[in-house]
């Protein structure tokens, strides 16, 4: 799945870590697998939000198939893009 340009002038610019010690941004290069854009967390996000939905603790606006975790706070809630349609974000 294409990136959006946006995300990777970010990751560029700024690399794995966190904005104002609140918001932590997933990068491909991240130094702990839980902060790893590739690694096994959003995977993981994704069973969660399944096993949520399934069980009606908590409703979801958009296909759980459509959505990728891309960073969370230190709140606990999770940013997710929505990956329809698969092309080449604009």
């Amino acid at each position: 799945m294409p990136l959006p340009a946006d995300y990777k002038q970010l990751a560029d610019t700024y690399g794995p870590g966190a904005f104002s010690g609140f918001l932590h941004v997933y990068h491909p290069q991240a130094p702990t697998e839980p902060a790893d854009l590739t690694g096994r967390m959003p995977a993981t996000i994704r069973r969660q939000l399944q096993h949520d939905h399934d069980s009606g603790t908590h409703s979801v606006p958009h296909d759980l198939h459509q959505l990728f975790p891309i960073g969370v706070t230190d709140n606990g809630e999770y940013l997710f893009w929505i990956t329809d349609p698969r092309r080449q974000p604009g």
